[in-house]
């Protein structure tokens, strides 16, 4: 309760996806009892807490009101009920490792259900063996927990699903509704790393009321990702490549898929995003057509602006996985017809080359 005094709000104190709602009333180590009436009751607890190390809150006075992040009021008549209300909740925090936050994961949350015994870990790396929803609800409540890997989930179709690290633990929660994210997955403490590219926040979501929704930072888009509310992003999106440090934008899913599978395509990151998004649109299998067919001849360019004359697909795709090709940047515009339709279009960024992608 303690490390949660300071996450207060005009409504009550917030534990993560609910809130105790005022007024409520609290129990220190001195057996003092504090009546908490608005935010200011909780600010002036918190400094006097903190000026004294050995005072400290033990417990709320029950019953209490809990509110959750839907609107919903429920009463918790004891610690117990207060610790299941509070586990179920998507972690608003601790997202910031390689860890995955651990919570209780049940058909209230999600399409799955942990399969106990389970372990966890406390942030010093103890791990702890936990039989049932009851006794996880009680340890993420006292202090923060992480999954420990593999684990087993049941899906509500009576599927039992091994996951062995959070890269799977993400891609079986977020099949649950259907979330678009092309290329996620790539675990690094945050669901924001969609292939190559980090999210620039403010970042806005879809529900699947049709409502938007703006979401401000890392912990807030992951809890709204994992909580199956979200359909999809709206856009336009605004994306960080972190390999070559330059900014994208995707105004639709399929800039985003484009984008997404540009990342990669040719291992390391020696040649420029112009190469991989060209190549998008390319297949180098002849039987098998892409999305547009090139007018050549195109140049490549190197990084000294030098050009180099490329006359068709198969030299295109012998230079750009030649080790030692120094030309790595296409050089605009470019001259495309589409597969399908026929139409041409001129390319002159890797923007318009978006927008051509887009109608694949």
């Amino acid at each position: 309760m303690n490390r949660h005094l300071n996450q207060r709000s005009a409504h009550g104190l917030q534990l993560d996806c609910i809130t105790i709602l005022y007024p409520f009333s609290l129990l220190d180590s001195k057996q003092n009892v504090h009546e908490m009436k608005n935010e200011n009751d909780l600010q002036n607890l918190f400094l006097k807490l903190s000026q004294d190390s050995s005072l400290f809150i033990l417990d709320l006075l029950y019953p209490v009101q809990v509110e959750d992040d839907k609107g919903q009021k429920k009463t918790a008549n004891n610690p117990e009920e207060l610790a299941e209300y509070f586990a179920a909740c998507i972690p608003n925090g601790g997202w910031g490792s390689t860890d995955f936050p651990a919570y209780v994961i049940d058909y209230t949350n999600s399409c799955f259900e942990l399969i106990y015994p389970i372990e966890i870990k406390d942030s010093k790396a103890k791990t702890k063996k936990i039989d049932n929803a009851d006794e996880l609800a009680k340890a993420v409540a006292s202090d923060f927990h992480s999954f420990v890997f593999p684990m087993k989930l049941k899906k509500d179709d009576g599927t039992v699903v091994t996951v062995n690290n959070p890269e799977e633990l993400i891609d079986a929660l977020v099949s649950c509704e259907g979330f678009n994210c092309p290329g996620n997955g790539s675990w690094n403490g945050s669901l924001d790393n969609i292939a190559c590219y980090q999210l620039i926040y403010p970042v806005k979501l879809l529900k699947q009321d049709g409502k938007i929704v703006e979401v401000a930072n890392t912990d807030e888009f992951n809890r709204a990702i994992l909580s199956g509310d979200y359909v999809g992003f709206s856009y336009p999106l605004n994306l960080k490549n972190i390999q070559d440090g330059k900014n994208y934008i995707a105004n639709s899913d399929a800039e985003l898929e484009a984008l997404a599978e540009a990342c990669d395509m040719i291992g390391g990151p020696s040649l420029d995003s112009t190469v991989y998004i060209l190549m998008a649109g390319l297949s180098p299998d002849p039987a098998a057509p892409g999305c547009y067919k090139v007018s050549y001849p195109i140049q490549l360019e190197n990084s000294q602006d030098s050009a180099k004359t490329i006359n068709s697909d198969l030299e295109f795709f012998n230079l750009i996985f030649d080790p030692t090709n120094e030309f790595r940047r296409v050089k605009y515009p470019v001259t495309v017809k589409m597969v399908r339709t026929g139409v041409e279009f001129i390319i002159r960024s890797s923007q318009e080359n978006f927008e051509v992608l887009s109608k694949c």
